[in-house]
Parts: C-alpha cells; sequence; structure tokens
C-alpha cells in the first residue's frame, strides 16, 4: 500500500490519503473518520480502533496529534532537516525587520521564505494567509520540492529558507 498524503481534515482527504483522527476543542476527529473512507482514505491513525472495511489500514496510536507529527517527518523525508530557521521577537518592529532580512538576504543570493501570520512569500509569488480549512502549506524554494508549515496563530516571523 502506498499513502498520497497525510491528513488531519477530512473535508481534504482524496483517494490514497492517510487520515489521522485527532480531537480537538471544537470536534473530534474521529466522528469524520467515515467521511475520510467516503472520500477514499487508504489509511485511518487514530486513539481508538475505528470500524472500517477491510482494505483501509487502520492504526491504533497512543498520541495522534504526536504520530502525525513523526508520520508527518518520515513521510516528507524530515524537511526541517534542510532548513535554518531565523525567528524575530520583540513588542515592536517584527514587521519591518522581517521584510528587511528578507530583501537581504535574497541580494545576498540566499531564497528565503517569508512567512507572517497573513500569508508568505516564495520569490516573488506571495501566498494568500492561513485559514482554517486550508492546510497551512507553504510552499518555499526548497531544493527537491520540499516544504514547512507554518503556524497560523505564531506570535513571531520566521524566515526558513535553505542554506548554502
Amino acid at each position: 500500500m502506498s499513502v498520497r498524503e497525510i491528513s488531519y481534515d477530512s473535508r481534504a482527504v482524496e483517494a490514497g490519503d492517510l487520515f489521522v483522527a485527532i480531537r480537538g476543542q471544537k470536534t473530534d476527529g474521529n466522528l469524520h473518520i467515515p467521511q475520510a473512507m467516503d472520500r477514499g482514505a487508504v489509511a485511518i491513525a487514530s486513539e481508538i480502533a475505528p470500524d472500517a472495511p477491510p482494505d483501509v489500514v487502520t492504526v491504533r496510536v497512543a498520541d495522534a496529534r504526536n504520530f502525525l507529527a513523526q508520520a508527518s517527518q518520515v513521510f516528507f523525508r524530515q524537511p526541517a532537516s534542510q532548513l535554518k530557521l531565523v525567528g524575530i521577537t520583540g513588542t515592536n518592529g517584527k514587521t519591518t525587520t522581517t521584510y528587511l532580512m528578507d530583501s537581504v538576504l535574497r541580494q545576498a543570493g540566499y531564497k528565503p521564505c517569508l512567512v507572517v501570520r497573513w500569508g508568505s512569500r516564495s520569490g516573488t509569488s506571495p501566498t494568500p494567509p492561513i485559514t482554517q480549512h486550508r492546510k497551512p502549506r507553504i510552499s518555499c524554494a526548497f531544493s527537491g520540492g520540499l516544504w514547512t508549515k507554518a503556524a497560523p496563530t505564531a506570535p513571531s516571523r520566521f524566515l526558513p529558507m535553505p542554506w548554502p
């Protein structure tokens, strides 16, 4: 069996995906397992043993959030190991400093991926803000097509980038 993608949002599941059912504050992902299977999930990971047909692989895990993190690291070939991360924190000036750093790094020949709460920029292509119903997936200029995720509620600004 091969897995096309990993998803924790049943609405985003497509044929061939692994669905990770996570209990949240507003809903329990386990309630959406049938929807994920209807949409083509080939595997389900959950803290409870879900009812599934024999052609759907089920994995019972102790901690679904931890499993999602670990499985993603393996599935996406440890993308964080190829990044250097610059974090900019403080009370005032984070956005200005972030854009200044982005400009300086571009002039120096680097390919930074600017990630801020309301959107991102990779190269000259801006992406829309991260929304609740869209995976926080930021496409950056990584060799091998790797990408990183940004927390949509992070108060700081980040510049993940490949470092020569």
